[in-house]
């Protein structure tokens, strides 16, 4: 099922079968393209006991928030629907800094665009009657001529106090619009107004899961002391040292510097999250390429001849945009958690340089995650197979099999639900 908010604000949840046709940019698409804050239209089949959906067409980029603005209202220009803000900055990497532009700056409003104060929806004319020279934050985006346009306004209540954040979310209650952030504040709370953008997108406060990595506007009320937030600005932080994992098609190699994917999809927690643009990554010393024989030299990994790897789907466990590891192994959508109580190993090399390699383990204490149901069910005990190209994690650190450790708990990516089978990625957790 997807939930959806309509242009008049009204939510509705629909049942979302595979006989669904789902359109990106023209063409049938996999529902993993469908991510949170996507604009769509709808092919809806209604009667008086049913709403059934029959076509999902997702719009294109140009609904992406290109900046959010602060700065203090003078008028909307209701002939020009414009709105026209002075003393105005703009938010960078978590702070405001003054836009280049002195004076008035006019941003014209999106045909689809909503103005907030105290949690309730205002309008044009309240705005020019109540609220000249009153502070607020304004998420635009760009129309396909390049022009800027406000799709949300929130003001702020003078009496407020404003706080910055930069942090990652520690905490959600689901249905509440609260989170905690890592370095321990009390919750926030995300509301009617709140602008929160995630990977681009404006997003409900639904969106916002632990671990996300978030600079936060926050306002204390002055009376209650309750921290509502004004923006919420989830994104990849370049040099933040945190890895990422991703899954992409291989469009370009540029020998020994570089590779570019068509597209990525890039892991969210337990689920993949489809991104249609494309990406960069460069390729370091230290850059290790995994294939069905294990690791290969880079010279070996070119863009053309028999063995070219341009088109061929990889993983990419990535720093920023460095890579860090390059991998074959095969896709996978289910999460398998449990704690090793058995590791398998196998005679490795020959002489003196023989050793026992690890090959695959046990896990007990197995649970599964569903990624259409959203569900852990329980497997009592699993086995796992430990492939050439298996990518093994712990935060930051990569691991090889023989770092494994009976106690560990791990997580596996894998092909199926079943209790046994290939691990593609396994991240030890503890």
């Amino acid at each position: 099922s997807i939930a959806v908010q309509y242009d008049d604000g009204t939510q509705q949840v629909l049942d979302v079968d595979d006989k669904v046709i789902l359109i990106s940019e023209g063409r049938l698409a996999d529902y993993d393209q469908l991510m949170d804050g996507d604009r769509v239209r709808l092919l809806l089949h209604e009667t008086n006991k049913f709403t059934a959906v029959k076509e999902i067409v997702i719009e294109g980029s140009e609904h992406f928030i290109t900046n959010v603005y602060k700065g203090l209202i003078d008028r909307i220009d209701e002939t020009s629907d414009k709105l026209i803000v002075f003393n105005t900055e703009v938010l960078e990497r978590g702070r405001w800094e003054r836009i280049g532009q002195k004076g008035f700056l006019e941003i014209r409003l999106a045909n689809d665009y909503s103005i907030y104060y105290d949690g309730k929806e205002i309008s044009m004319e309240e705005i020019n009657k109540y609220f000249s020279e009153s502070e607020a934050y304004i998420a635009v985006e760009k129309d396909y001529g390049g022009q800027e346009r406000a799709v949300l306004v929130s003001i702020r209540n003078k009496m407020d106090s404003e706080v910055l954040y930069d942090d990652s979310i520690y905490s959600t209650a689901s249905g509440t619009g609260r989170f905690t952030l890592s370095k321990g504040q009390g919750y926030i709370r995300a509301g009617a107004g709140s602008i929160i953008i995630k990977h681009g997108r404006l997003v409900s406060a639904n969106s916002i899961s632990p671990r996300d990595m978030a600079y936060v506007v926050a306002n204390r009320d002055y009376s209650s002391g309750e921290y509502v937030a004004g923006v919420v600005q989830i994104t990849d932080r370049p040099g933040s040292g945190t890895l990422q994992i991703y899954r992409a098609r291989i469009k370009s190699i540029e020998e020994n510097k570089g590779f570019t994917v068509e597209s990525f999809s890039r892991l969210d927690g337990m689920l993949w999250n489809y991104y249609n643009t494309e990406k960069t990554f460069r390729l370091t010393y230290s850059t290790r390429i995994l294939d069905e024989e294990g690791l290969i030299n880079q010279r070996d990994f070119v863009g053309y001849g028999d063995e070219s790897y341009v088109g061929r789907v990889v993983y990419i466990v990535a720093d920023d945009t460095d890579a860090v590891i390059v991998s074959t192994a095969p896709y996978g959508i289910y999460n398998a958690r449990g704690v090793i109580y058995r590791i398998d190993t196998r005679q490795s090399g020959e002489g003196e340089n023989a050793s026992e390699q690890p090959v695959g383990f046990n896990i007990r204490d197995a649970v599964i995650y569903d990624p259409y149901q959203h569900l852990w069910t329980g497997k009592n005990e699993m086995e796992i197979n430990i492939l050439k190209n298996t990518i093994i994690l712990r935060g930051n650190t990569i691991l090889e099999p023989s770092d494994l450790r009976k106690g560990d708990t791990v997580r596996v990516i894998k092909v199926d639900n079943s209790v046994s089978g290939d691990a593609f990625i396994i991240i030890v957790e503890n």
